[in-house]
């Protein structure tokens, strides 16, 4: 029963412990899965990195794009509103004109 597990070099029985460490080992070793995975995990997780930086950047420049656009239409209606009150002004003026 121990050679199922250990194995048997003179009867040329290869154990299961055997087997299981050579996969082990040809896994865990520089060229094996877990490297390979290990490193396509590295490598996605750096193109992720790449497009949020690229998203960030993208989105900076549309929020300062956006800032200056309401700036701009900020003042435009101050101005409309100015123009507004002196029309309003006038009119008023000319009414009270009329009315005397």
């Amino acid at each position: 029963m121990a050679s199922l597990f250990i194995g048997d070099s003179d009867k040329g029985i290869t154990g299961l412990g055997d087997i299981l460490n050579d996969k082990l080992a040809e896994m865990t070793r520089s060229t094996g899965l877990v490297n390979r995975e290990k490193t396509a995990a590295e490598e996605k997780i750096d193109r992720l990195t790449t497009s949020i930086e690229t998203a960030t950047e993208r989105l900076d420049k549309r929020y300062e794009l956006m800032a200056e656009q309401f700036v701009r239409l900020d003042a435009f209606i101050g101005t409309m509103n100015s123009q507004s009150e002196y029309l309003s002004s006038m009119f008023e003026s000319f009414n009270n004109a009329q009315e005397k």
